[in-house]
């Protein structure tokens, strides 16, 4: 549910700024969260955002967004945000955003629980599919013909302010999406490729929502590293919802040449409560070689 605290906060007759648009939005979630690493504990979490947009005279669309993130207690968190302008251009976005490979890239079916259980495990894509974004300010320019959807994205050098170029850090990838009907279902497929000076990644996804309220997704990326520590990810992931309940569940596996197989499942339940009240229950399994270890969490997610 999203509260607009003010539909049109202002009317400016000068210059090409016709309107701006703020709106407040939020959330919180409140359980219990356990599993092999120890006892059961209280969770609770909360979330507040501001989305701030105008359009001027000549079509020229802005934005911003705002998001503040209390997690484990009302006191500790952090903030985010990105600007974004569009017109027959494209769209320019700048700040906390995704980057091009994560962009394009389509997650596998997983649900939601108030602890991410069911993404939270070895075989889940390192993450969610993020390619080489390592936070900080990322450039990234979106567009699209039909269909069909194109990214470009870049991030800077310097990721810890010290005025040095990060090798490691700056990437610049490519992505490219398709969304469509066929035979009945809702299609999408994306890929992307991102490099740096240290790494490369490349990968594709799939993802169908077919009649029933059955759907289904593949992800698949390899990354090169010149330290000679390739990797891969393989996962897939299967979703069903009737009425206000939804089921999802989806496995993986994470390989890293020398190293053990990580391997994953998890699993996602939620009941909607109406007035933006969700019941969620999750859990997720993990191996590494010969370790293993799991977790669970239920409780109530609060969307305002």
């Amino acid at each position: 549910m999203k509260r607009t605290i003010l539909a049109t906060t202002a009317l400016v007759t000068c210059g090409s700024m016709a309107a701006a648009d703020v709106s407040l939005s939020g959330s919180a979630e409140v359980g219990v969260t356990g599993g092999s690493g120890g006892d059961a504990q209280i969770h609770r979490d909360a979330r507040v955002k501001f989305t701030l947009s105008g359009e001027t005279d000549t079509g020229l669309s802005f934005g911003t967004t705002l998001d503040f993130h209390n997690a484990g207690n009302y006191r500790a968190g952090g903030t985010s945000g990105a600007i974004n302008i569009s017109g027959v251009f494209g769209t320019l976005t700048i700040g906390d955003t995704d980057g091009a490979f994560d962009k394009a890239m389509l997650e596998v079916p997983a649900g939601t629980s108030i602890a991410d259980d069911s993404t939270d495990h070895a075989g889940w894509s390192p993450g969610g599919n993020k390619g080489l974004d390592a936070g900080g300010e990322i450039v990234r320019y979106d567009y699209s013909i039909g269909d069909i959807s194109l990214s470009l994205s870049t991030q800077n050098d310097d990721m810890n302010g010290d005025g040095a170029d990060d090798d490691v850090a700056a990437a610049h990838g490519i992505g490219v999406g398709w969304s469509g009907e066929f035979a009945g279902a809702s299609l999408g497929l994306g890929a992307g490729h991102q490099r740096s000076d240290m790494k490369n990644i490349s990968g594709a996804s799939l993802s169908a929502s077919l009649a029933g309220g059955l759907g289904f997704g593949v992800s698949m990326s390899r990354t090169s590293d010149s330290m000679g520590a390739d990797s891969s990810h393989a996962g897939a992931g299967l979703s069903y919802t009737l009425g206000d309940v939804s089921f999802a569940v989806n496995g993986g596996q994470n390989k890293t040449d020398g190293m053990p197989n990580k391997n994953g499942v998890g699993f996602a339940a939620s009941y909607s409560l109406g007035a933006g009240a969700t019941f969620q229950i999750g859990a997720g399994s993990s191996k590494e070689g010969d370790s293993s270890s799991n977790s669970w969490s239920a409780g109530i997610a609060l969307s305002f």
